[in-house]
């Protein structure tokens, strides 16, 4: 009888070491993707606030150097060679916006801002050029062509700073929300 005992009782003990043990070990393993997920919840949360904050200084920037464009076009003898304003920022965020930032009108208002801003380099750059550059030489074609694209890049400017200067404030608004 020694022999069935002794196997009975390893038995039982194997029995309830597995009647302990896989709950025990579910449940810290349960644990653990938890914390897991959420410091991966709060690394994506810092990813997107780093990335508005990018967003922030670049509009700032921009919205300066569209109020200077328009203040150096009020006088028709200036031109705003070199306008300060960019949308490489959102070129090198974007994809963080796009994927973290849960309110789509912000998203598409930060889009149509960035590539509002491209368009407007390139039409100022289309002034310069008729106003001193080879589309200049072409006389008195050139003259009406650059008078309309002036009062366009003016008025492009100050709707693009007023509308830069409401997304400063979305996003500061977000930006010092807590997570």
């Amino acid at each position: 009888m020694g022999f069935w005992w002794e196997m009975l009782r390893d038995c039982l003990g194997t029995l309830l070491a597995a009647a302990i043990g896989i709950p025990v070990g579910l449940y810290l393993n349960r644990k653990a993707q938890q914390i897991a997920a959420r410091r991966a919840g709060e690394a994506e949360a810092q990813r997107l606030n780093a990335a508005l904050s990018i967003l922030r200084n670049s509009i700032s920037v921009n919205v300066t150097g569209l109020q200077g464009i328009v203040t150096t076009l009020e006088d028709p003898t200036n031109l705003s060679i070199m306008p300060g304003i960019s949308a490489a920022s959102w070129l090198a965020v974007r994809r963080e916006v796009v994927v973290g930032l849960p309110d789509p009108p912000l998203r598409l208002m930060l889009a149509m801002f960035f590539e509002e801003v491209e368009r407007l380099e390139r039409v100022n750059e289309k002034l310069v050029d008729y106003s001193i550059g080879l589309q200049s030489a072409l006389g008195g074609v050139a003259h009406p062509i650059r008078d309309l694209l002036r009062n366009s890049v003016k008025e492009q400017a100050a709707t693009l700073a007023k509308r830069g200067q409401n997304l400063l404030a979305d996003l500061d608004r977000l930006i010092a929300r807590p997570s």
